[in-house]
């Protein structure tokens, strides 16, 4: 016989309140779960104005045939993507999750603590991919024939510097958290040559 429909709501609520402790254990030890009963916490979320701030900034580094190098900033490299979604872009694509080589992106994966939680795992595999920025390979060479038309761009590599903004005002030095260099297709190098000789 089934229960009442009074115990249903108490049953449902009972669960929910049961299933809380086993999600924060599950965050402690294997990261956040998904889907869950809790959103995750959002980057800086809850910082207080007192407290120190850190803030990271990608620094784009282009290596040309004849030995020399150029810095870019994220804003010159994406310059065609408007300004509030900028940042966001060139993070999603060349984050420093993002930074691995594919070979060693399903051991990236297979590492990760969201892989033990079914949800997160799937959601985790369609969203972080570890290898992204090397997949915009081809997109990189496009920005670098329009950036130095003339110059041949061998590779770029993408560096991730923190610095920790104090409630004075104070800036720490850099830190570098994370690097990678990604070579350039060979199609896209010779196109861009190409097209400066006629």
């Amino acid at each position: 016989m089934s229960p009442p429909r009074r115990v249903l709501p108490r049953l449902l609520l009972l669960a929910v309140v049961c299933w809380f402790p086993v999600q924060y254990r599950i965050v402690h030890t294997r990261g956040e779960p998904y889907p869950a009963l809790i959103m995750p916490p959002f980057p800086n979320a809850g910082v207080r104005i007192q407290d120190d701030i850190a803030v990271r900034t990608p620094e784009f580094v282009v290596r040309f045939s004849q030995g020399a190098e150029a810095s870019v900033s994220a804003s010159t490299v994406a310059n065609h993507i408007p300004e509030p979604a900028r940042l966001k872009a060139v993070s999603d694509n060349f984050g420093p999750d993002q930074l691995h080589p594919p070979e060693a992106a399903a051991r990236v994966l297979q590492a990760s603590p969201a892989s033990a939680v079914p949800g997160r795992a799937l959601m985790w595999a369609r969203l972080a991919d570890p290898s992204r920025a090397f997949k915009a390979r081809d997109w990189l060479a496009a920005r670098c024939g329009e950036l130095f038309p003339g110059r041949r761009a061998l590779s770029v590599t993408v560096r991730w510097h923190e610095r920790t903004v104090q409630p004075s005002g104070a800036v720490s030095e850099p830190r570098l958290v994370a690097e990678a260099t990604i070579p350039l297709p060979e199609a896209g190098r010779s196109g861009a040559n190409d097209s400066t000789r006629r």
